[in-house]
């Protein structure tokens, strides 16, 4: 079962960060699928290689377009962008050392509350301002 299902409630209508979007829900849900399974912490551990690495690209696609196209909001975005960064990289850091009170659990399910509200808040408005610029592409 996966822990954050795609919708159409968090398609933007711009084809890039929707495919990014998808990408890190696959990301987030293999990661929780490998935790919950029990595969082998290596195999797992390149999982949240490759959700932490495709997120900071993520995060610069978003942000390199909202300087780009002077998005107001674009402060209060790249915060929450921000702030996920560091709580993942502490996450990463513990994860690293074998920490014994990490609950891998809760930290897949908070990236997943994250991930989903964070699309439904900034991200559509985001999508809005663009559009009302007349676009849906980044290009």
């Amino acid at each position: 079962m996966a822990l954050v299902a795609w919708h159409d409630r968090f398609m933007t209508g711009i084809p890039t960060i929707d495919e990014q979007h998808r990408t890190l829900f696959t990301a987030v849900n293999d990661f929780y699928a490998g935790l919950q399974s029990g595969q082998p912490r290596d195999h797992v551990g390149k999982t949240l290689d490759f959700l932490v690495v495709y997120t900071a690209r993520h995060f610069r696609t978003e942000e390199e377009a909202m300087q780009r196209h002077a998005y107001p909001e674009r402060a209060a975005h790249s915060l929450e962008h921000y702030q996920l960064i560091q709580d993942v990289g502490v996450f990463k850091e513990q994860w690293d050392r074998q920490a014994a009170n990490l609950r891998t659990l809760e930290v897949a399910r908070f990236l997943g509350d994250w991930l989903t509200q964070h699309i439904q808040v900034r991200d559509m408005a985001f999508a809005q301002y663009l559009k009302g610029l007349g676009l849906t592409n980044l290009g």
